[in-house]
């Protein structure tokens, strides 16, 4: 019985990433939010099952957390599970952020005009963009976080693109800064906008995927790892 309360609790232990997933599945139906109909129902009847899910893992949860208590023998797991207002929220913040991107080490303006820095933010993103052969409007220039005296790198720098697809084709084809013949590009990278738990899933592959390199080189052995679709993997000989 222990053993069987061990493998429930470690399938259920990954309920964050398994709502993650569902998460992303319910995102493509909450944009269709405003076609209403047929949609809009779907998008509601899809909630209403994920809010099932939710409690119904919460209650194995309680219960295997119990039976911990009692024995001494099995883990007691709390706390990892989102709830409804939580995963609702996801799903608007993950809309909300669905055409931004975030780009590392573009050159700050030391102007104190706020409008001379947002030109000159936006006029460093068409020079990458021209890099990549990538044409596409820029909107809403940000800084992340507060500007310090004698800071090593620049603040990241957020901005808007017009659509998804820009989005992603920008994300694919900034690998190719590091091949620039300008080195000031060379230092720059791309990534989307992340909410706050994707960042941390982020941090955990990360930490994961160190984690796994390390033991490879103690072990002696030759294999790759990397991580591919929210998994860290191990790559094949011929990758």
């Amino acid at each position: 019985r222990i053993g069987k309360l061990e493998s429930r609790m470690q399938m259920l232990g990954d309920g964050r990433t398994v709502m993650e997933d569902r998460i992303g599945k319910l995102e493509s139906w909450a944009q269709k939010r405003g076609d209403g109909g047929a949609a809009g129902d779907d998008v509601s009847d899809r909630i209403g099952k994920l809010e099932t899910w939710v409690k119904k893992c919460g209650d194995e949860r309680a219960v295997g957390g119990d039976a911990a208590d009692r024995t001494g023998e099995v883990k007691h797991v709390r706390g990892n599970q989102p709830s409804i207002d939580e995963s609702v929220k996801e799903v608007e913040d993950r809309e909300r952020r669905k055409c931004n991107i975030v780009v590392f080490n573009v050159l700050e303006s030391d102007s104190k005009e706020n409008e001379d820095r947002k030109s000159h933010d936006i006029e460093e993103m068409k020079k990458i963009l021209n890099e990549l052969k990538i044409d596409a409007a820029l909107l809403n220039p940000v800084r992340l976080g507060p500007k310090k005296q004698d800071q090593k790198w620049p603040r990241p720098l957020r901005l808007t693109v017009e659509s998804e697809d820009i989005k992603w084709s920008i994300l694919k084809e900034s690998k190719n800064l590091k091949d620039s013949g300008e080195e000031a590009l060379k230092a720059v990278f791309i990534k989307k906008d992340m909410t706050q738990l994707e960042r941390q899933r982020e941090a955990e592959l990360r930490q994961a995927l160190k984690e796994k390199r390390e033991a490879e080189q103690q072990s002696g052995g030759n294999a790759r790892w990397t991580i591919w679709r929210g998994k860290v993997v191990k790559l094949k000989a011929d990758d």
